[in-house]
């Protein structure tokens, strides 16, 4: 995806992870399974509720891959209706994408607005897409501090399983890309985890 000067990202909002379906790209999932045991709060709390396109199951490989490959938490889907194979070539050629680049985020926008999905996207001009399409979307760093608020776990274990993702990509010399800074230090992620409201999924 390329990619032309640096325009201000979007905010995301801190939605109900308790109610609504729900779309993950790759990137989320990735990031969510290097901040162990993240994936597998997401798995159990979005079981029966979750939809990864079939070019997002393809990019999610190795261990990650065989996680979210486990039967029952979420559904499988394909692009079906000309109208959004449509939808999704042209995403594809406005981000001058690279053969076999950007399947997943392009698939899962377009099926998030054909469904009413919630989408999780963290790249930046993916993310604006699918606002500027009309589709409910957020952020992986948004929804840790959510599933906080939600009472699916502690803001001390989210906040360990942060410091777990940030220690594999210093280990691997790599950057995240999980979006605009929320918080600076624990501190500030405690006191946001401490909010009481959710933003609604509808």
């Amino acid at each position: 995806m390329q990619t032309h000067g640096r325009a201000h990202a979007p905010t995301a909002p801190f939605l109900d992870p308790r109610t609504g379906e729900w779309c993950f790209d790759a990137s989320p999932l990735l990031r969510a399974y290097e901040a162990d045991p993240f994936l597998l709060r997401l798995m159990g709390g979005f079981k029966g509720r979750a939809h990864l396109l079939g070019d997002v199951l393809d990019e999610v490989r190795g261990p990650a891959g065989g996680t979210i490959q486990i039967v029952g938490w979420c559904a499988r889907e394909e692009l079906i209706l000309d109208e959004d194979r449509t939808l999704y070539a042209e995403l594809r050629r406005r981000w001058n994408s690279k053969p076999g680049r950007d399947r997943g985020e392009a698939a899962s926008i377009v099926a998030a607005r054909r469904h009413g999905w919630i989408l999780v996207i963290d790249e930046r001009i993916g993310f604006q897409a699918a606002l500027d399409l009309g589709v409910r979307v957020t952020r992986t760093t948004n929804l840790l501090v959510s599933t906080v608020r939600a009472g699916w776990w502690s803001a001390d274990d989210a906040w360990a399983a942060y410091g777990r993702l940030l220690e594999f990509h210093r280990t691997q010399g790599s950057r995240p890309r999980l979006g605009p800074s929320l918080w600076n230090g624990r501190d500030e992620f405690v006191q946001l985890c401490g909010v009481p409201s959710l933003d609604p999924t509808a």
